[in-house]
């Protein structure tokens, strides 16, 4: 993949409130995990996840 192309991908997710910018570096937003962690079926992973970032 281009840089290009990965850039508008990211832009994308941007949009879509999947990511989040701040100046040139991206990060993956709470709503992506969301959607993942779905998808994941709440397999192992994800409960060792949860239990990490519970307050």
């Amino acid at each position: 993949m281009s840089r290009a192309t990965a850039r508008r991908f990211l832009l994308t997710l941007v949009d879509l409130g999947y990511a989040a910018r701040t100046g040139k570096r991206f990060a993956l937003t709470a709503r992506l995990l969301a959607v993942a962690g779905s998808r994941l079926g709440m397999g192992l992973l994800w409960h060792l996840a949860n239990r990490i970032c519970e307050p």
